[in-house]
């Protein structure tokens, strides 16, 4: 076996088990992927297909400070959506300091057709309300 299989091994095992452990508690299963849909088998052991056997929904986290172009976020978003059936849910940074509410409006009109939620991440429940509030769709 190589190496990327012998990784890759080695982590789908880990989340069978504690997919086990968690579904033997009646909850829901999750796992973070790093943002790399077409290496992260070969750089970090995550086989989407073999993972994806063992748990409910997937979460990415797409953090930038700032959201100025968003074209890559789209890309990398569809790029999940087209190789995984569980749903997906992209975490998009909205701290302070972070992105001005507008980028981040576009950002999240950028992915919303190729995900099944969209998680804010921030200290701050104010700038996840506000955004709420002032979020439209252009």
């Amino acid at each position: 076996m190589d190496w990327v299989e012998w990784k890759s091994k080695i982590i789908t095992d880990f989340v069978s088990k504690a997919s086990k452990i968690v579904k033997d508690n009646k909850k829901t299963f999750s796992v973070n992927l790093l943002p790399d849909p077409y290496f992260g088998k070969e750089r970090y052991g995550e086989d989407l297909h073999s993972i994806e056997k063992h748990v409910d929904f997937f979460i990415v986290p797409i953090y930038d400070m700032a959201y100025s172009t968003t074209y890559w976020l789209k890309t990398l978003v569809y790029a999940f959506r087209k190789q995984i059936k569980k749903p997906l849910y992209v975490e998009l940074y909205a701290a302070n300091p972070g992105p001005k509410q507008k980028n981040l409006q576009a950002a999240i009109t950028k992915i919303s057709n190729h995900v099944d939620g969209i998680i804010l991440a921030t200290h701050d429940s104010e700038i996840a309300e506000e955004l709420r509030k002032n979020l439209t769709f252009y």
